[in-house]
């Protein structure tokens, strides 16, 4: 309330508590923002018939897995151990600082929705082929032997993925993966693999 004398507000304290009300709020905003920027994978705001495709039971079953999941994937007669990054956190860290990466290991990134996806090198101390795959588990994508260690490049999905294989540099095409091939039989033999272990 205005004093009509001196023209000043007569609650200072109501002021004050809303100033820092508001202060807490913005502070809540810009955290909201500076986590999504930062996440590793970047969802784009784009809506495609591609993203439409039915899901499969073994893309349901794939979502089914957590961050302590190990998958032994087969292609072509060689073996895969592939760390499962579901988690927001496991997907923020992925690979990073890791001094090397066997060749018969790796990691795949599993997301709740099929979307464009985005990821960078920060702090990946070794290089790496990034196998973008979609919900109906065919790859869409390959970048191999990504640069090491940097934020300038990232590495797009160019059509809607779900799921990224992250391998050591060079062993995409020693396996044989090319753009267009299904990955479908090793992912079943895989899973039902991993159901008879637990």
């Amino acid at each position: 309330m205005e004093d009509p004398r001196t023209g000043k507000f007569l609650n200072t304290n109501l002021q004050k508590f809303l100033i820092v009300i508001c202060s807490i709020a913005i502070v809540f905003v810009l955290i909201l923002i500076i986590r999504n920027q930062t996440n590793i994978a970047k969802p784009v705001a784009h809506k495609n018939v591609e993203s439409l495709n039915p899901v499969s039971s073994l893309t349901l079953s794939l979502l089914e897995l957590t961050d302590i999941d190990i998958i032994e994937l087969t292609i072509n007669e060689k073996n895969i151990n592939l760390e499962v990054a579901k988690s927001f956190e496991k997907h923020e860290k992925g690979l990073m600082f890791r001094e090397n990466l066997d060749e018969n290991n790796g990691m795949i990134f599993i997301f709740d929705t099929q979307r464009p996806l985005s990821f960078w090198m920060k702090n990946t101390l070794v290089p790496l082929d990034m196998i973008f795959v979609d919900n109906t588990l065919t790859i869409v994508k390959i970048h191999a032997n990504t640069r090491i260690d940097q934020i300038v490049e990232t590495y797009d999905s160019d059509k809607p993925s779900q799921f990224v294989i992250e391998l050591s540099g060079g062993n995409a095409a020693k396996l044989g993966l090319q753009e267009g091939m299904s990955l479908k039989e090793s992912i079943d033999a895989s899973l039902k693999k991993t159901v008879m272990s637990n």
